[in-house]
C-alpha cells in the first residue's frame, strides 16, 4: 500500500496503483485500522472496508513460534543469559530505522548488551548511512546474522524486539516475537501501535520528525529498559497471552469464514471502524 512518508513521484505511483486496485476490488480487507485510515485519508478508496478480527490477515501460529524444549535446546549456543539481548529482524534498510536503532545502541556503552540484527541487507535499494556501517562493522556487540530460515531459536535467545521502523502495515514480526514472549520497543505507527500496548508488552515511541530527535527517543527508551529490567520481565510474561488473545491464527481464520459466509449468504459485511 501507498505511504504518506513517500515523495514525489514514488508517492504518486503508489497511490495511483493503490487506487486501481481498490477500484477493481469488489471487497478490501486493509490489514488494520492504521491502514484503513489511510486508505480514506489518502482519497484511495471509499469503499467499505472490514477489518478481521483485530487485524492482521494471517493470524500467528502460536504452536509454531513457541519456547518448545526444540526451540530452547537450538537457542542455547545463542544466549548469553549475563548479557541483555536486543533484536532486530526485518530489511537492513533505512525506513527499518536501520540507522537510529544502531546509532542508539553504540550509546549504550556503560552497560552490558548486544544488538543482534537479522534480515537482508538492502542498502543498495533504500541506503543507510555511512556511519552506521562503520559502527555495524567495528562494534563486536554488534552480530550481523544476515537472513535465517528459522528465527525462533534468535527469538528465545533475545530479551527485547526493536523494531523502530517509519512505516509498516501490520509487522507480523512483533507478533511473532509476542508469541514466543518477547516484549518489543516500537515506533507510533501503523501497525506497531496497534499490537503494542506501551508499558504493558513493550514501548510505543514517538517516531520523531528527523533523525536525531529519532535516535535520540529510542535511546532514552533503550536505556530505560536496561534499567528496570523488572519491566520487562513483566512485560514479558503477559506477551504471549496476550497475542494469542487477539491474534492467535484460528481467531483470524474464524473471522475469514464468517466474512465469507456473510458474502455468500447475501449479508453486507459491517465496516470495522
Amino acid at each position: 500500500m501507498y505511504t504518506l512518508a513517500r515523495k514525489g513521484i514514488s508517492r504518486h505511483i503508489l497511490k495511483t496503483t493503490d487506487r486501481i486496485l481498490c477500484r477493481c476490488a469488489t471487497h478490501i480487507n486493509p490489514e488494520g485500522k492504521g491502514v484503513r485510515k489511510d486508505l480514506f485519508d489518502g482519497s484511495i478508496t471509499r469503499k467499505p472496508l472490514y477489518i478481521l478480527a483485530n487485524g492482521n490477515v494471517r493470524g500467528i501460529d502460536g504452536k509454531y513460534f513457541d519456547c518448545t524444549p526444540q526451540v530452547l535446546s537450538d537457542s542455547s549456543e545463542l544466549m548469553q543469559p549475563d548479557t541483555f539481548t536486543f533484536l532486530f529482524i526485518g530489511r537492513i534498510a533505512s525506513e527499518k530505522g536501520i540507522d537510529e536503532l544502531v546509532n542508539a545502541f553504540s550509546r549504550l556503552k556503560e552497560y552490558n548488551c548486544r544488538l543482534i540484527i537479522i534480515g537482508p541487507d538492502e542498502s543498495d535499494i533504500d541506503p543507510i548511512n555511512q556511519e552506521t556501517t562503520q559502527i555495524m562493522h567495528n562494534d563486536p556487540r554488534i552480530i550481523m546474522t544476515g537472513e535465517q530460515k528459522d528465527i525462533r531459536p534468535w527469538l528465545a535467545a533475545a530479551d527485547m524486539l526493536v523494531l523502530p521502523s517509519h512505516r509498516e502495515g501490520f509487522p507480523n514480526v512483533v507478533l511473532e516475537a509476542g508469541a514466543m514472549g518477547v516484549p518489543a520497543i516500537v515506533t507510533d505507527i501503523n501497525g506497531s501501535r496497534e499490537i503494542i500496548r506501551n508499558e504493558y508488552n513493550g514501548l510505543v515511541i514517538p517516531l520523531g520528525n528527523d533523525y536525531t530527535s529519532r535516535t535520540q527517543t529510542l535511546y532514552e527508551a533503550m536505556r530505560s529498559i536496561l534499567d528496570n529490567k523488572e519491566k520487562v520481565h513483566k512485560m514479558a510474561s503477559v506477551s504471549r497471552r496476550y497475542i494469542l488473545e487477539n491474534w492467535d491464527r484460528q481467531i483470524v481464520l474464524d473471522a475469514l469464514l464468517q466474512f465469507y459466509r456473510n458474502l455468500f449468504g447475501g449479508i453486507s459485511p459491517t465496516a470495522r471502524t
